[in-house]
């Protein structure tokens, strides 16, 4: 305990002259750091509102069959907003066009910079089933295999496992593409009940049964 209100103030001084320095820096750092945080925050909700235009433009040009232009601006996307999610939809979308349009390997191209640098991991799930699929109708049933393997599919096992029973049977394997269909059949029974069309596919291959 200090013995006067003057050992008091000289303790502080002392101290303050030994560690003012820091303090000082410590809080330019601090405020520098909050400052930074701000700007980054600002810049980033700036980048996802221009790709969001971006991908409406996007979808305006996909609405009106316009695949030439469609895809312009949505290289543009991926160019200048790669870091957004907005990206991965805009690929997306011009991939579905592409399909439409019987562009397949431009389909197939889209879909897996979708797969590789999209920011959400669900979409690049769906971009995966997808490009299986066009795999498969580009006679490629490896390819369609090999994107969906070693990738926990989380809520899409349905859409993965029907996927992959595609590219079994176009691989000439069908008693392995009913399995996969019947894994498929289990999981949509589970929440949403099964399509028409996987049941048609898994009741055809009957005699395949091992």
């Amino acid at each position: 305990m200090f013995s006067s209100d003057e050992e008091a103030i000289d303790a502080v001084k002392r101290w303050w002259r030994e560690n003012g320095a820091f303090v000082i820096a410590g809080l330019v750092i601090g405020v520098a750091l909050i400052a930074g945080w701000r700007f980054w925050q600002a810049s980033m909700e700036t980048q996802a509102a221009e790709a969001g235009n971006r991908v409406e433009q996007v979808n305006m040009a996909a609405e009106m069959g316009d695949f030439d232009q469609a895809a312009t601006l949505a290289d543009e996307l991926l160019a200048d907003y790669r870091r957004t999610s907005q990206a991965a939809h805009g690929a997306l979308r011009v991939a579905a066009l592409a399909v439409d349009t019987g562009r397949l390997e431009e389909a197939a191209d889209y879909l897996r910079w979708a797969v590789d640098n999209g920011r959400d991991q669900e979409l690049a799930k769906l971009a995966r089933v997808r490009l299986a699929r066009v795999y498969v109708a580009l006679d490629d049933p490896q390819s369609a295999l090999d994107v969906l393997d070693g990738v926990d599919p989380g809520r899409y096992v349905a859409l993965f496992e029907e996927a992959r029973g595609d590219a079994l049977l176009a691989a000439g394997e069908p008693a392995a593409a009913r399995e996969a269909y019947g894994r498929a059949l289990d999981a949509d029974n589970d929440e949403f009940g099964a399509s028409a069309a996987l049941e048609m596919k898994y009741h055809d291959l009957a005699g395949y049964q091992d």
